[in-house]
């Protein structure tokens, strides 16, 4: 036997009245499942939180905010020296086999202050012609030949010694200088240990004497200035970077031996305080 909706106005209002009591259970069902959510939240988060009108969770206790610098000076391990030859000459051939010499004799030098080859590299060279001003104009002079050397010398003390070497080894010129510091990235990872020791003494102190106590950290961050000195690499820092120019003056050398490289940090951190 079909079934077949007809205009029966008795059927219509057992239809409606089914429907209205089918949404106030569907409505009573989803309300039940919102009520659940909520207590489970609830009674699972941590005590002595809030939630704030943007729906974060705050605590009750409070939160202190501290900072703390620390830093350190240390003694430079190298100095690095910028090191040029430059020279003139109707023939390139003369030029080269003058470089040729006064290289030799760099390496040669460098050897008896324990300076080992691999600490001399060789950069920027240049061998074009060269020019003067004559009457109003440039004209041909020969040619010019360029070439600079970094030297890395280990041994900071024997610093006055090499610049009055490189003095007597004739087209040869120091053109910059600075000190360097090995093992720099753990040497600044221990200052970042000292100052988070700081600062959590100083949040202690600062709650113990309101009569509270530290709880977690909830926040750090590292509020450091940029660092006044030249990063060579990951595992170096150098300061002093400042052209000197060293025609075997005293004063030059003993300025970089007695210069200290400076490593500061500072950090802000926020702990809660119960």
């Amino acid at each position: 036997m079909e079934f077949h909706r007809t205009n029966d106005p008795i059927w219509s209002e057992k239809w409606q009245v089914s429907y209205i009591r089918y949404m106030k259970i569907l409505i009573g069902f989803i309300t039940l499942c919102f009520t659940i959510t909520a207590i489970v939240f609830i009674t699972s988060r941590e005590p002595g939180t809030s939630i704030n009108e943007s729906g974060d969770v705050q605590t009750k206790s409070g939160i202190i905010t501290v900072s703390a610098l620390h830093d350190e000076n240390f003694d430079p391990t190298e100095i690095v020296y910028m090191v040029s030859f430059k020279k003139r000459d109707q023939s390139k051939t003369a030029l080269t086999e003058s470089l040729k010499i006064a290289t030799g004799k760099l390496v040669e030098f460098s050897s008896t202050l324990n300076i080992s080859k691999d600490s001399i590299s060789a950069n920027n060279f240049s061998l074009e012609k060269a020019w003067k001003w004559v009457n109003n104009r440039n004209v041909p002079d020969g040619f010019e030949i360029s070439q600079s050397f970094r030297v890395v010398l280990s041994h900071p003390e024997k610093s006055t010694e090499f610049i009055e070497g490189i003095a007597n080894i004739g087209d040869l010129e120091i053109q910059n200088s600075y000190s360097q510091l090995s093992s720099y990235k753990e040497k600044r990872n221990a200052i970042y240990e000292t100052a988070i020791k700081d600062a959590k003494e100083k949040a202690s102190a600062i709650a113990k004497a309101s009569g509270r106590s530290v709880g977690r950290v909830l926040f750090i961050a590292d509020e450091s200035a940029p660092s006044s000195y030249y990063v060579a690499n990951d595992e170096y820092a150098s300061m002093g970077r400042g052209a000197m120019l060293m025609n075997a003056k005293m004063e030059a050398p003993r300025a970089i031996i007695n210069q200290k490289i400076n490593i500061g940090v500072s950090v802000t951190m926020k702990f809660e305080i119960k």
